[in-house]
């Protein structure tokens, strides 16, 4: 059966069945013959085994299919390895602040080359704009045509719902 990973913890995977939405997820163990095949969150897979969803039972995953989109932290001073973070998603929502912490537009910055480079749409989402005006942060992004999703806590976040609708996002 195929399914999406939604949870990697300690050598366990959570994976949602394609089959039937209201169905519990899966709990699932790497198969051996994929030896250390890396299985990140958004990973398209093939399940075998008990596929209730009980407590205390247990699938593998025998199979994962080629991804489309890669979202990876890549190596730095501290960490020589690059490693995979999510796959198959859509966009990637850059959530930050208005104010209270101020937003950090370098942080921002490497988000939206990271979404760039692994072949995702960035949207960014400024929060707590009851505190302050979004626009003088937000005005270099929309330059770039990204979407941007001001909330407020007095607020629905409507528009962010609509966004995020029927995509799968990181």
């Amino acid at each position: 059966e195929e399914g999406m990973v939604t949870v990697v913890d300690r050598g366990r995977w959570t994976c949602a069945p394609d089959v039937d939405p209201t169905r519990p997820p899966v709990t699932a163990m790497r198969a051996r013959e994929l030896g250390r095949t890396p299985i990140v969150v958004g990973d398209r897979v093939g399940l075998v085994g008990d596929l209730s969803g009980a407590p205390n039972t247990l699938a593998r995953i025998v199979r994962v299919e080629e991804r489309t989109t890669v979202l990876r932290r890549t190596a730095d001073d501290t960490d020589p390895v690059e490693r995979l973070v999510v796959a198959n998603a859509e966009q990637l929502v850059i959530v930050t602040a208005v104010a209270d912490p101020v937003p950090r537009a370098g942080f921002v910055d490497r988000c939206v080359v990271a979404a760039y480079a692994g072949g995702l749409a960035p949207v960014l989402c400024l929060t707590k704009a009851d505190l302050g005006d979004p626009e003088p942060f937000a005005a270099p992004y929309r330059e770039l045509e990204m979407p941007v999703v001001v909330t407020r806590r007095d607020q629905p976040p409507d528009p962010l719902a609509k966004l995020l609708e029927g995509r799968v996002s990181a």
